[in-house]
């Protein structure tokens, strides 16, 4: 094989595998942004469920209150005292109830956030990381062709 046919099986080889590498570095930055963009949507869900959550609860706890106003009344009994403070210690679990509900679910869409940013950033990275591969690549096609000292050969 002549020094031609070599430095060409060197370029083709290198160009080959840069454009491999390339690809692969593409495909895995594609494959982050994915996972970034649907940890976002997750939190968009997370959020809106806990809306949800915090409503349904909300409304549950109305109508365990209904019923106890009902039964207080039904009983002859005024609504002040002790029937009033256990009404009010509901009421009061209730809030608490549901601003635990919506803690855990902020909690729960910023540790989301939080991957969709780690996503991205390793997104950034591999494609960074794919252009380090290709240069590395490009010097070592280079070295190969300078090892072969074609500028003695003419």
């Amino acid at each position: 094989m002549g020094i031609e046919a070599a430095i060409a099986a060197i370029l083709v080889g290198a160009t080959l595998d840069i454009a491999g590498k390339g690809m692969a570095a593409n495909a895995q930055q594609q494959a982050y942004k994915a996972a970034a963009e649907q940890a976002e949507i997750d939190a968009a869900f997370v959020e809106e469920q806990t809306e949800v959550a915090a409503g349904r609860y909300k409304e549950g706890m109305k109508t365990f209150q209904s019923r106890q106003r009902a039964i207080i009344g039904s009983s002859g009994s005024t609504f002040e005292g002790s029937p009033l403070q256990i009404y009010e210690e509901t009421t009061a679990k209730m809030e608490q109830d549901i601003l635990q509900i919506r803690k855990q679910g902020k909690h729960e869409a910023a540790r989301l956030r939080s991957e969709a940013g780690t996503y991205s950033e390793m997104s950034k990275q591999a494609g960074i990381a794919g252009l380090f591969n290709m240069g590395s690549t490009f010097i070592t096609g280079a070295k190969e062709i300078f090892a072969l000292k074609p500028w003695k050969l003419t």
